[in-house]
């Protein structure tokens, strides 16, 4: 089923973990309409962006701009980067661990516009 399911559903659907995480599995965007709460769990968010990377948008503000779990989430999908707090979306680590940084050259490569990560 697809995770799009997850807009219209009931709020106590919304709220149940299982159900979420099923759906952000097979469509990360669906991290949008799951109660708030879970747009802060790391679990159900590195599960989204494994599904979308464009999906860290709708991660909370404090996973955002948390460098560690930037990183583990760039590890997944470097163009979720693009959605990190500043200044974490122009860290060197973080750029490093998205493959858009070259140590070399000490300068930020053009990101991968694709919208989903394998």
């Amino acid at each position: 089923q697809s995770g799009w399911a997850l807009q219209s559903a009931a709020d106590n659907l919304k709220a149940d973990k299982e159900v979420v995480l099923a759906a952000v599995a097979t469509t990360g965007y669906a991290l949008m309409f799951a109660a708030d709460h879970f747009k802060a769990d790391k679990e159900v968010v590195l599960a989204a962006v494994a599904s979308n990377g464009e999906s860290f948008q709708f991660a909370s503000d404090t996973l955002t701009a948390n460098k560690d779990f930037v990183l583990a989430v760039v590890r997944v999908c470097g163009f979720a980067l693009k959605f990190a707090k500043p200044p974490l979306n122009q860290d060197t680590d973080c750029m490093d661990a998205a493959s858009t940084f070259d140590e070399d050259q000490h300068k930020k490569h053009e990101r991968d516009e694709r919208q989903s990560c394998p």
